[in-house]
């Protein structure tokens, strides 16, 4: 099954665009409904993942609906992966304009890994219109476990333990968060035995199942 790319420069709370790249099968129409799955770190999924490649296969088998890849870039992943106030402005601004181009069936689904993973639950938490997160070895980062797994993935700048306590500060507030009344919202999260963010995904895992629970 052929399928297309087109560019796009979405409006963001930065000072410059968001860039994405939406991929769609070659005969889905601008206008005809589809889901939309938001790719955090896109081209980094496509080229190393090869996930265009496998959603092509499974829409062309009909194991899945015809269905648009939004494969954001980052620029600034540090600053705009760390639970910024900012990049989850920039993510409904886009998302909007890209509703105004692209007929959306359903709700959004949100997917990322590491920090895109945190920033994938984040967002689905902002914005409501998204009703799936999936996230791979989530970087839910605790003062208590991960200060010094965070500064080896930042090189260890000043500004980047700045941004620890946000992503810190981010984590600990979710299980504090409440859908609203009436709204689906499924998370999965995936994690690695033998990976160093195994225990902090699972501290996540259980905060947001106690969060499930009081709601039934």
């Amino acid at each position: 099954m052929d399928w297309r790319r087109t560019r796009h420069e979405l409006p963001s709370a930065f000072e410059g665009p968001l860039p994405v790249e939406v991929c769609r099968p070659a005969d889905l129409a601008d206008d005809a409904e589809a889901p939309l799955l938001w790719v955090h770190d896109g081209p980094a999924y496509d080229v190393e993942g090869g996930l265009v490649e496998w959603a092509a296969r499974r829409v062309g088998r009909g194991d899945l609906p015809p269905m648009r890849l939004v494969l954001a870039d980052v620029r600034r992943r540090t600053q705009w992966y760390t639970a910024s106030p900012r990049y989850l402005r920039s993510f409904s601004t886009g998302l909007t304009a890209l509703q105004e181009q692209h007929a959306v069936a359903s709700s959004v689904a949100v997917m990322g890994a590491s920090l895109g993973g945190l920033t994938s639950l984040l967002v689905g938490m902002a914005d409501e219109r998204v009703g799936a997160v999936f996230a791979q070895s989530g970087s839910f980062f605790t003062p208590e476990t991960d200060r010094q797994l965070f500064a080896e993935q930042t090189q260890g700048r000043e500004i980047d333990l700045v941004r620890f306590d946000r992503v810190a500060d981010a984590v600990a507030g979710l299980s504090a968060w409440r859908p609203a009344p009436g709204r689906r919202f499924e998370v999965t999260l995936t994690c690695g035995r033998e990976e160093e963010n195994l225990p902090n995904n699972r501290l996540t895992a259980t905060a947001l199942g106690r969060r499930a629970s009081r709601r039934g």
